[in-house]
C-alpha cells in the first residue's frame, strides 16, 4: 500500500513538474514573441526623407508623447536616423541645431507673434518643447519649454529649463505635467509637429531653416493626446 502511495505521489509530482515546465516555456515563448512585435509609435517618419545633404541626426524617424517615467511628467521623445554627436557639426551660417515640438490646441489654426521667432512673425505654436545643441566645443543637449501664450496678451514668453536624455538615436525631453495642458482644458486633442532645425543664436529671429518634420503632411490631429 505504501509502495502504491509513493508511486502515486511521484506521478503527481512529475505531472506537476511537467506542467510547470510547459507553462514556463509558454511564457518564455510569449515574451520572446512580444519582444519581436514592432513598436507602435505615435508618428513614424520615413528615414532619408530629409535629403542626402541632411545629416542623419536631423532626420526624424519616429515621435512619441507619453506619460513620463518620473512622476508628474510627460516625455516628448523622438528618434533619429543617427545619434546626435557631441560636439555637433552645424551647417555654415548657423550656430546651433534644434528639435522642436510645436504644440497647439487648435491644430495649427491659432497664430501668435514673437519669440522665439522675430517679433512680427506669427506661428501657431502655443508651446514649444525644444532640444538644442550648440556647435563648437562639446556642450551636450539643452532642453527648454517655451510658453508663447503670454505673447497673445502683450506679455513676454516664458522659458523653463527641462531635462533631456539621449539613448543612442533616441532623445527624450521630460516636461512637468502641470506646464502642459491637462485633459479637459486642452480641447479634444492637441495638435503637434516636430521639426529639426538649423538655428541662429540668440533666438528671437527668423534666421533658421527646417531640415525635417514629422508628420510630413503637417499637423497631427491630436488623437489620444494628451496621454494623461
Amino acid at each position: 500500500m505504501r509502495i502504491h502511495l509513493a508511486v502515486a505521489v511521484m506521478g503527481v509530482s512529475l505531472l506537476a513538474s511537467a506542467c510547470t515546465g510547459r507553462t514556463a516555456t509558454a511564457q518564455s515563448q510569449q515574451q520572446a514573441s512580444a519582444s519581436r512585435q514592432p513598436v507602435a509609435h505615435l508618428v513614424v517618419d520615413p528615414s532619408g526623407d530629409a535629403g542626402l545633404a541632411v545629416p542623419g541626426y536631423l532626420d526624424v524617424v519616429s515621435v512619441d508623447i507619453k506619460v513620463g517615467l518620473a512622476k508628474g511628467t510627460v516625455d516628448f521623445t523622438f528618434a533619429l536616423a543617427e545619434p546626435i554627436p557631441d560636439p555637433v557639426e552645424v551647417p555654415a551660417g548657423y550656430d546651433a541645431l534644434g528639435w522642436e515640438f510645436c504644440l497647439d490646441r487648435s491644430g495649427g489654426d491659432s497664430n501668435i507673434s514673437g519669440y522665439p521667432f522675430a517679433a512680427s512673425t506669427s506661428t501657431p505654436c502655443e508651446k514649444i518643447v525644444m532640444v538644442t545643441a550648440a556647435g563648437g566645443s562639446p556642450t551636450g543637449l539643452t532642453g527648454t519649454l517655451v510658453d508663447r501664450l503670454p505673447l497673445a496678451h502683450g506679455q513676454e514668453a516664458t522659458e523653463t529649463t527641462i531635462p533631456v536624455a539621449q539613448n543612442a538615436t533616441e532623445v527624450t525631453a521630460s516636461v512637468p505635467q502641470r506646464l502642459v495642458w491637462q485633459r479637459g482644458n486642452g480641447g479634444s486633442g492637441v495638435g503637434f509637429v516636430l521639426y529639426s532645425t538649423s538655428l541662429t543664436l540668440p533666438l528671437g529671429n527668423d534666421d533658421w531653416e527646417n531640415d525635417d518634420q514629422a508628420p510630413d503632411d503637417g499637423w497631427s490631429d491630436g488623437a489620444g493626446w494628451p496621454p494623461f
